[in-house]
């Protein structure tokens, strides 16, 4: 009978903190700033880093940009903090997505459509045409 009321105890226990763990969670989400979300089109963001990179950079740099696209690529990346890159091509517009996560690479497969979101790191318009760099990416 002494191990039933301790286990009931416990579990009483168990469910408060979970409630209190809950409420710091809700606490948290409402302290720790959103990332700002990019309402641009594609073709915009091209288009103002064909008219001025260096702007187009300040004003897109840091910020969310969700799209859809078909993998064009998975490669091993040697940039610093980044592992692999999956390109997407959205249009005419080339997405460089930065992943950090090599499970998420592995369940990726080349002219699949995802849907993609990552950190804007860059925006380029040359002669190449327009790609812009993720960071931070998930599909």
């Amino acid at each position: 009978m002494k191990a039933i009321k301790t286990m009931f105890a416990l579990s009483i226990i168990t469910l408060s903190g979970c409630a209190a763990l809950d409420q710091i969670a809700q606490d948290m989400q409402s302290v720790i700033p959103q990332q700002e979300q990019i309402t641009s089109t594609l073709p915009a963001i091209c288009q103002a880093a064909k008219d001025n990179e260096v702007k187009a950079n300040s004003l897109y740099k840091n910020k969310l940009l969700i799209g859809t696209g078909k993998i064009d690529l998975i490669m091993e990346s040697y940039k610093i903090g980044t592992p692999y890159t999956v390109t997407i091509k959205t249009g005419n517009v080339s997405v460089f997505a930065g992943v950090k996560n090599e499970r998420t690479v592995m369940n990726l497969k080349v002219d699949q459509n995802t849907s993609f979101s990552g950190t804007v790191d860059s925006v380029k318009n040359d002669f190449n045409g327009c790609s812009i760099w993720l960071t931070d990416s998930s599909f």
